[in-house]
């Protein structure tokens, strides 16, 4: 009596490559995911230390504030006693007179002189300058990053689309190989007669 030889299921040879093709694809996808991230983390990194420089600068100049709105009323108690003084002096009352009718505009321009003694004291304009300096750089290192994820993102979408008409493909053909053997896998090959 002839022994029956058992043989295990056979996987059709397109299968397997179908299969080594997609674990590719799959570890170049996650390849490219990580590599975005990466990307993703330095631009993050550098939008986070442009708003802290935002922060800063906006802060100074808030600080400058308060102190600028103070000396409106201090001029106008001033006023009244410029106005009695050209009234005592006399023969100068004309230019007083003159000088208390200046006076209304006065407190525009001490704001404004406080207001740049603040942007000395805070140096705002050296800062700004620097910033304005510091901008362009950042603002093209910005965009080529920018840049770069664009690229790689349109590299993940291509990667994507090749991958899935891999699969499309190899769809097809596992449809074809079942339609010519009937769909299912044989449990045990028959028995090979003996010579």
């Amino acid at each position: 009596m002839a022994s029956a030889e058992q043989t295990s299921p056979r996987v059709h040879p397109l299968a397997l490559v179908a299969g080594v093709v997609g674990g590719v694809l799959l570890v170049l996808m996650v390849i490219g995911i990580g590599v975005l991230i990466v990307i993703l983390k330095g631009s993050r990194d550098h939008i986070r230390a442009q708003d802290a420089k935002t922060a800063v600068l906006l802060e100074k100049v808030r600080a400058a504030t308060p102190e600028a709105r103070e000396l409106p009323p201090l001029l106008d108690d001033v006023r009244p006693l410029v106005r009695s003084l050209g009234a005592a002096i006399g023969p100068i009352a004309e230019s007083a007179q003159a000088i208390a009718a200046a006076t209304p505009g006065i407190p525009r321009l001490v704001d404004a002189a406080q207001v740049l003694d603040q942007v000395r004291a805070y140096d705002l304009v050296r800062i700004s300058a620097q910033a304005g300096r510091d901008t362009p750089p950042l603002i093209r290192r910005l965009l080529r990053v920018q840049l770069a994820t664009l690229t790689a993102q349109r590299i993940a979408v291509r990667t994507q689309l090749q991958t899935l008409a891999v699969q499309r493909e190899a769809l097809t053909h596992i449809k074809s190989i079942d339609r010519k053997t009937g769909g299912t896998v044989p449990a045990q090959r028959p028995p090979v007669p003996a010579p």
